[in-house]
């Protein structure tokens, strides 16, 4: 229950400085998953990893090193096109049909269960009826 206070808790401070990024395409549930994706992953926490490097989705692009962005801008831009490729079906890793569960067995290397909670009690605190096997389908489309 901490888990879930301390997530909704992060997610308001982090959507107060989040910035709006409108692209074709991009529904309600894009902006939702991206949120839960930073929540889970601990950006806006005082110097958390993704916080210090401007990585809400804490991103490896090289596929080692979690990438540090000039802004906060870069990366959130990062995370929106990582959901661009699920959505259309261009990612390497992902697919619409896997579930949220699915989703962190691959997103993170560790505490897939946590993570999974952290993403679906942000969801859910930002008014979608989902649990970890929900697909990304349901909420990215």
């Amino acid at each position: 229950m901490t888990a879930i206070v301390i997530g909704a808790a992060l997610m308001l401070i982090v959507l107060m400085v989040r910035p709006a990024i409108a692209a074709p395409g991009r529904v309600a549930g894009h902006f939702a998953l991206a949120q839960a994706i930073a929540t889970a992953e601990g950006y806006g926490v005082p110097n958390a990893i993704p916080t210090v490097r401007n990585n809400p989705g804490d991103l490896k692009l090289n596929g080692l090193t979690i990438t540090t962005f000039k802004t906060p801008a870069e990366g959130w831009e990062a995370l929106h096109r990582q959901l661009d490729l699920i959505v259309s079906g261009g990612s390497a890793h992902y697919t619409l049909d896997m579930t949220i569960a699915e989703m962190a067995a691959t997103w993170t290397t560790t505490e897939q269960t946590a993570w999974a909670a952290n993403v679906v009690a942000t969801l859910r605190a930002a008014g979608w009826d989902v649990t970890i096997m929900t697909s990304l389908r349901e909420v990215l489309t």
